[in-house]
């Protein structure tokens, strides 16, 4: 018997080589329940294909794989309750993915609406008009359709990114002192 044994042609050891290489690159990504001993579960495949394809859209990217995979399990928990959400058909609309599919409802609120958790004064966010006192009980008594569709109203557009500069916090409306 010989020590060697044949070679295959460079065109299938490069196609080998690209398939494990491929294969490597494939698992590194893959969710954190995805552990070594466990079966890859192909609805992660897919789930991460859907992840990459959202990052390309949102021109997303992380600065370290931990940070990735973080992301990842985010987006992928928000996907699967949009996707829930959707299955049910109990609603007159439908959720979809956004840019802030990979962000916490936390972080969100934190980010883009100036929503305060801590234990400091928050003094600070409270707006006062000067406008005397407001009556609870005060009604227009005024006949509301039981629906709308706004869409057909034209009031209905796609949802546009304010940013975190916008946030109400950034606002303070003040009215004119009557004694000046």
């Amino acid at each position: 018997m010989a020590p060697f044994m044949a070679c295959a042609s460079p065109p299938v050891l490069a196609l080998a080589l690209l398939a494990s290489c491929g294969a490597f690159l494939a698992t590194s990504m893959l969710p954190a329940r995805a552990t070594a001993g466990s079966c890859l579960d192909v609805g992660d495949m897919v789930m991460m294909d859907r992840f990459r394809a959202w990052q390309g859209a949102h021109n997303r990217s992380y600065p370290s794989a931990e940070e990735a995979l973080q992301r990842f399990d985010v987006y992928r928990r928000n996907a699967e309750f949009i996707d829930a959400v959707n299955l049910r058909g109990d609603l007159t609309y439908q959720l979809a993915e956004n840019e802030f599919a990979d962000l916490t409802e936390e972080e969100f609120l934190a980010t883009y609406t100036g929503y305060y958790i801590g234990d400091g004064p928050v003094d600070d966010f409270v707006i006062t008009t000067g406008a005397g006192d407001v009556d609870a009980s005060f009604s227009y008594r005024v006949d509301v359709p039981a629906s709308v569709d706004w869409r057909a109203q034209g009031a209905v557009v796609p949802p546009k990114s304010q940013t975190s500069t916008c946030s109400w916090r950034h606002t303070r409306c003040r009215l004119p002192d009557p004694d000046l």
